[in-house]
């Protein structure tokens, strides 16, 4: 399509997905931010975390200490991974990045479904870090974690099949005018 004469069009994507794919990036930072604190938190007193998962009463002492550490190395590498991604590539690690949160939050999900069937012995709190208060209500938990991995889930099935890319090309026509 050419442009009237002295007309300068603009090729690129439209203000909604530019809008789009800015907040899809703000959500992957903010859930990478969110993991990395969340670990650097547990990491920080590793062995009340520990404490903390084995009162849960839902895994053997041992299994809990190797969940537990397992849980703070996949919170920070998924959290850092993600930032570096978000940090190198930009746009393009956006559907991984959410799609790894949501993986991350399935597993909180589940975890707390679990303790839903079957609570713990005493009232305990999550572990969680940041949300955490003194006694866990694993229904909210669980409501959380699966509306989270939803919507990240939906962020990146969203971002996977709509790529768009933030910087627009900008294509300029323009004639001298005819006098």
């Amino acid at each position: 399509m050419t442009a009237a004469p002295g007309v300068i069009t603009f090729a690129g994507p439209k203000p909604c997905a530019r809008l789009a794919a800015a907040a899809l990036l703000l959500v992957a930072l903010g859930v990478s931010l969110l993991l990395l604190y969340s670990g650097i938190e547990k990491i920080a007193d590793l062995e009340t975390f520990k404490r903390v998962v084995v009162s849960h009463g839902l895994l053997s002492s041992s299994v809990a200490g190797l969940a537990s550490t397992a849980l703070v190395i996949v919170e920070l590498l998924v959290g850092g991974l993600g930032l570096v991604l978000i940090l190198t590539r930009g746009q393009r690690a956006v559907g991984l990045v959410l799609l790894a949160g949501a993986v991350v939050f399935l597993v909180f999900a589940g975890y707390a479904a679990a303790l839903t069937i079957r609570p713990p012995p005493e009232p305990t709190s999550c572990g969680c870090g940041l949300l955490a208060s003194g006694e866990a209500n694993w229904g909210v938990i669980l409501t959380r974690s699966v509306i989270a991995a939803s919507l990240l889930a939906a962020g990146a099935l969203f971002s996977a099949t709509r790529p768009v890319q933030v910087a627009t090309s900008h294509s300029v026509s323009a004639q001298p005018a005819l006098e």
